[in-house]
């Protein structure tokens, strides 16, 4: 009994220890660098759904983009910390929403200009995401770069302003949502549904509107159900097979905002506030040192949303295949399933694509077909043909 005692006393120490040591380095690495006081104004693209904005880093000419991620600490590409001659100052390893380890490197970027706003001594991750580089994107502008000024982003003419006080805000236009933070400095929403509150990352950085874990389901009404899908779900560079629920939004408030006018996705990851759910306001405005997050009253259609899609053709598992499909959907000549290989659409062999950038390069061509695909899978040895309408595709 008494040794028993001993060992979890000594393993509770440990914990504390370890989070303590963890929290001081977090802080030391990430939030020690500075910047000034100039106000800039810059235009950002949106690619793949992200919010990418470019930057020049340690005093060279060179613009790189970067996505502006709420959700995320700083980081850089391999490559990029290559080309600018970066040595790391320790290498450890990441674990991404589905669990998967990957290694990374702690470097030090002494300065990142974005417009003529300054930031220096600024610590960041280096890690690989392949899927950044199909869209030529060199890194995360993070959430440890936030305090350094108010951050606003117009919808309409896709700019961001960043400035160091809070009277570019006239609060009439605007509604204020409180932001919470952890030891992290996370920055987390209070969304409200019917039974309870629940917290959120606002996460710039997921191209979706609305994520709540799978367990939050029994909260709304299944009526309002408007897609069960399985689906790969990609983590940085691994993916996981999940069933989606998609929810037309409902009897779920964010503040004094009713959160009625597009999606919820349910599935076993965090609670994540997306960037669909940020553009669908004209503007937002992000003060992460006072903690709030201003939501303009003026909103943008619902139209500007994406279909949702029954199935969805992508690289998985070093292969073409079917990564995610409406469990109700039939094809008109052989049942697709999950995870299957296409090997051929329309009269093109897939056999060479070799990741998911060249997948996407040759997606894009996908659109100029008839209003058909036939598709030809390999499964368990057998080349079976499908025949899919593409107005089936989408609900």
């Amino acid at each position: 009994m008494f040794i028993t005692s001993i060992l979890f006393i000594s393993c509770k120490m440990d914990k504390i220890l370890i989070s303590t040591i963890g929290k001081h380095y977090h802080k030391k690495w990430f939030f020690k660098g500075e910047t000034g006081n100039e106000d800039t104004t810059i235009p950002f693209e949106l690619i793949n759904g992200w919010i990418v904005v470019k930057v020049k880093l340690d005093g060279q000419d060179t613009e790189y983009k970067f996505v502006f991620d709420t959700g995320a600490i700083t980081k850089i590409e391999p490559d990029l910390m290559k080309e600018l001659n970066l040595a790391p100052m320790m290498d450890f390893s990441t674990t991404d929403l589905n669990g998967v380890k990957h290694p990374a490197s702690l470097v030090n970027l002494k300065k990142l200009q974005i417009g003529q706003r300054t930031f220096t001594k600024v610590g960041a991750l280096c890690s690989e995401n392949r899927l950044f580089k199909c869209y030529g994107i060199n890194g995360i502008f993070g959430y440890n770069l936030l305090d350094g000024g108010v951050f606003r982003l117009n919808f309409i003419k896709n700019t961001m302003t960043i400035s160091r006080k809070e009277n570019i805000i006239k609060r009439d236009d605007f509604n204020a949502v409180e932001i919470s933070t952890d030891w992290r400095r996370n920055m987390y929403l209070t969304l409200e549904t019917k039974k309870r509150k629940v917290r959120a990352v606002l996460d710039s950085g997921a191209p979706n509107y609305i994520f709540l874990n799978e367990s939050l389901e029994t909260d709304f009404d299944k009526n309002q159900l408007l897609q069960r899908k399985a689906q790969y779900i990609s983590a940085s560079n691994s993916s996981i097979l999940d069933t989606l629920s998609i929810y037309k939004t409902h009897s779920l408030k964010l503040g004094e905002t009713e959160l009625d006018k597009s999606l919820i996705v349910f599935l076993n990851i965090q609670n994540l506030v997306g960037n669909e759910f940020l553009r669908s306001f004209e503007e937002v405005i992000i003060n992460a040192k006072q903690k709030k997050l201003y939501l303009s009253k003026n909103e943008i259609p619902e139209s500007t949303t994406s279909k949702l899609t029954k199935i969805n053709i992508g690289y998985n598992n070093q292969a073409v295949r079917i990564i995610g499909l409406s469990l109700d959907y039939k094809s008109e000549k052989n049942d697709l399933r999950i995870g299957d290989h296409i090997i051929n659409i329309n009269g093109s062999s897939t056999l060479d694509i070799q990741d998911a950038c060249s997948y996407s390069a040759f997606e894009s061509i996908l659109n100029l077909y008839s209003d058909r695909i036939s598709l030809i899978v390999l499964r368990d040895g057998k080349e079976l043909k499908c025949e899919i309408d593409k107005s089936t595709m989408y609900e």
